[in-house]
């Protein structure tokens, strides 16, 4: 198998893929990248789509990150932060990148 292959990619990826808040992508940026890159199935694709363009049109599978509010950067976490106790640094933060093609060559840059 390529390794290049989005099943492959799909596999190397594993949950974090599902962490992922597609739901606050623009439906042209979303169809453009994510949607295109076959690393989701048309049916988890499609529902992302409608729920972008249409929210709670259809149903997500469960499995899927249904967050509609986009992820605070960690320096704006940082300006509102009373200490560390209130800062989650975890990587978590970070799985909101949003997805690029070059995003995209980078984790499977890393999956290979």
């Amino acid at each position: 198998m390529d390794s290049n292959a989005p099943e492959k990619q799909r596999q190397c990826l594993g949950d974090a893929l599902f962490l992922i808040r597609y739901l606050t992508f623009p439906a042209a940026e979303f169809a453009a990248g994510p949607a295109k890159s076959g690393l989701l199935t048309q049916h988890e694709s499609f529902a992302i789509l409608m729920n972008i363009s249409s929210p709670g049109s259809w149903e997500l599978p469960d499995y899927m990150n249904s967050e509609t509010e986009t992820r605070r950067v960690p320096r704006e976490l940082l300006a509102t932060s009373t200490g560390p106790a209130d800062v989650d640094m975890t990587t978590r933060h970070w799985y909101d990148i949003i997805f690029s093609t070059f995003q995209l060559d980078f984790i499977f840059f890393l999956c290979n």
